[in-house]
């Protein structure tokens, strides 16, 4: 289904704005993240907002593709998602943030930890 990084990307797309925050370059010009600063904000904001869970399953691409064809809404979801207006819109949010980053100066951000030492989990 989704992978942690898609929804981290798709969620802090969709809350820049609101969070302050933008998907720059870092360190070798060619990973994207919100940086550590950023990243942190986006932490936050899925510890108090966010709920996942999950189901084991042998063959996860089966129960992918009976999840999609539901009446479950799942915007976050891009790939193989028949709902053209969830991911049309999300699609272009991730393109736009992405163009964005390329045209703007690499960051230094030294991929240290984003969350403090007396922070929780």
């Amino acid at each position: 289904m989704l992978d942690s990084e898609a929804v981290r990307v798709s969620k802090g797309c969709l809350l820049a704005q609101d969070l302050g925050i933008a998907l720059r370059r870092v360190g070798s010009c060619e990973r994207l993240t919100f940086t550590n600063p950023g990243e942190r904000k986006l932490d936050a904001w899925l510890d108090a907002n966010a709920f996942v869970t999950w189901q084991v399953s042998d063959r996860p691409w089966e129960l992918e593709a009976e999840v999609l064809r539901s009446d479950v809404p799942l915007p976050l979801n891009i790939r193989d998602n028949p709902c053209a207006a969830h991911t049309s819109r999300l699609s272009e949010i991730r393109r736009r943030a992405v163009a964005t980053a390329l045209t703007l100066p690499v960051v230094a951000d030294n991929g240290g930890p984003r969350r403090s030492p007396v922070e929780t989990p």
